[in-house]
């Protein structure tokens, strides 16, 4: 009931933020407006930022901690976690143009309980002389969308093999199946319908595994803050 009208809330305070920002605050939006030089925001631009991505503006990496410091790592999971809660086009625009690795995607992974696209991962590549890192990293709670919300408290069990019990509402936003549980590949949902798109944990597992087989050195960090947290554990608890 709620779904629509916090979705559009949470639309109409970001595309206010984005409209004030673009066109320099309040002054600059009178300037713009005698010069007939309105900037519109686009959702799906690169300049567009989330409310969370709003929170901290900050994404340059720190010149200070260069690959080998223990905190290289540690740091660049932060940063990608604050940058995973902005669309595709930031990310790719960050990854490459700012931070010079390889975007590997941005995608929305499908829920086949909530039966929506509720699941949003970014995966690149830091790849140099001396390291081949690939970093999957989760995207967490969006504060106006209802469905991840419903993960965070959906607090039923689903009891997985040789793990124990396991928060279904995670399970479900990672890629559980609605007619076959944890199954070692995809199966066609006929109780729902064709699914609109993959679901995480088989699409990245394959994705990694391609990566892999092309660079058995890499390494690979899996990441996410928040909601984004719990499915980076949980994906990590059930790799195959």
């Amino acid at each position: 009931m709620i779904y629509t009208p916090m979705a559009m809330m949470g639309i109409t305070i970001e595309t206010l933020l984005n409209f004030f920002s673009l066109n320099g605050g309040f002054r600059g939006l009178l300037r713009n407006i005698v010069r007939v030089k309105v900037v519109i925001p686009d959702r799906k631009a690169a300049t567009y930022l989330s409310f969370i991505g709003f929170t901290d503006t900050r994404m340059k990496l720190d010149s200070d901690i260069k690959h080998g410091n223990p905190m290289y790592y540690p740091a660049l999971s932060i940063m990608a976690c604050k940058a995973v809660y902005n669309n595709a086009a930031y990310n790719q625009a960050l990854i490459e143009n700012q931070w010079k690795m390889e975007f590997l995607g941005f995608k929305n992974y499908w829920n086949d309980f909530l039966q929506r696209a509720e699941t949003q991962v970014v995966m690149f590549r830091d790849k140099n002389v001396d390291h081949d890192t690939i970093v999957v990293c989760f995207r967490g709670t969006q504060p106006f969308n209802t469905e991840d919300w419903c993960s965070d408290v959906d607090l039923s069990w689903f009891e997985f093999p040789h793990i124990g019990k396991i928060h279904s509402g995670f399970s479900k936003a990672l890629g559980m199946q609605s007619s076959a549980g944890w199954a070692k590949q995809v199966v066609p949902d006929s109780t729902h319908g064709q699914r609109r798109l993959p679901l995480a944990y088989y699409d990245i597992r394959d994705t990694l595994k391609d990566l892999l087989e092309k660079n058995p050195e890499a390494k690979f960090i899996v990441t996410g803050h928040s909601l984004g947290g719990a499915l980076a554990v949980l994906r990590k608890m059930i790799i195959g």
